[in-house]
């Protein structure tokens, strides 16, 4: 997405830098991050954790929204 010239990171790239950033404020590794998210019900792995912080794993809301209860 371009505004005003500038390319701006799409909303899957800023949320994953996001849960990076609230994930290392709480210590937890990709492994610890993806243990919780296992917890509830998905089939995460510490790999695809940092894919999604990184903006190479697509994110559902769905995901979005249990990443939130988790780290907030």
């Amino acid at each position: 997405m371009q505004v005003a010239g500038y390319a701006l990171p799409d909303f899957e790239v800023r949320a994953g830098r996001a849960l990076r950033r609230l994930r290392q404020s709480r210590g937890w590794s990709h492994e610890e991050g993806a243990n919780r998210m296992r917890a509830r019900g998905y089939r995460f792995d510490q790999t695809m954790i940092a894919e999604i912080e990184f903006g190479q794993h697509p994110l559902r809301i769905r995901e979005l929204a249990d990443f939130a209860v988790l780290l907030v």
